[in-house]
């Protein structure tokens, strides 16, 4: 799947539902890296499409094949908090009254900012991963919100989960001490945990989670 390619997404929904009518559990993980040695206002356009804008394509595309008490993992990260962001800019990701479209105006207006090289005047975090990771924990918390609204007896439940740092390529160039860090398969195991919640579950939702406890958004 292309996550900068809407027909591609489109298409993603296309199988499961032929095959089996409907979707029990999405663990949502694409993601874009950010290259050290290059400039980040390069960069931002497609990170941010892949990283935000995907993540709610995608969530768009699943969403009327969900079946009654799936399971919704958007793989995030604590980064992702709105406290990262500067005070002028947190109405803009309010997830109680956004809407999915709204929190992506948001996003493409954060990309116009690093693309003009206005950001940090802006009040934007210099790495782009900030603004990134914050707008997919709000997609997943509007999501909730959202999903809940419309299919209120359903049991969906959709969170954000952060697996901690994780020792890959994409992390190693930004962390100076990975000794910490989590493999791939150590960072997957709380992860999978959440969709593996049994029907009745009806906390947490709408959450950003990490090892199973909830993270503040604010």
């Amino acid at each position: 799947m292309n996550m900068t390619d809407p027909a591609s997404i489109a298409a993603s929904a296309t199988h499961p539902e032929a095959e089996h009518g409907h979707v029990d559990i999405v663990a949502s993980n694409a993601a874009a890296r950010i290259a050290k040695d290059a400039p980040q206002s390069g960069q931002v356009r497609g990170f941010v499409a892949t990283n935000s804008h995907g993540s709610r394509e995608l969530v768009g595309a699943l969403e009327p094949i969900l079946s009654e008490n799936a399971r919704y993992a958007m793989v995030a990260s604590s980064f992702g908090r709105l406290s990262r962001l500067d005070p002028r800019l947190r109405p803009l990701f309010d997830t109680e009254i956004r809407s999915l479209d709204e929190i992506e105006e948001a996003m493409d207006r954060y990309v116009e900012a690093a693309e003009a090289g206005r950001a940090s005047e802006d009040g934007w975090p210099d790495w782009i991963d900030i603004p990134s990771k914050v707008g997919r924990v709000a997609t997943a918390l509007v999501a909730a919100r959202e999903i809940s609204k419309s299919r209120p007896e359903d049991g969906i439940l959709v969170n954000a989960d952060c697996p901690g740092l994780m020792d890959t390529e994409a992390s190693r160039p930004w962390f100076d001490d990975m000794s910490g860090a989590a493999s791939s398969d150590e960072a997957a195991v709380p992860v999978v945990d959440f969709p593996l919640t049994g029907a009745g579950t009806t906390r947490p939702s709408g959450q950003l989670v990490q090892f199973g406890r909830i993270l503040p958004w604010l």
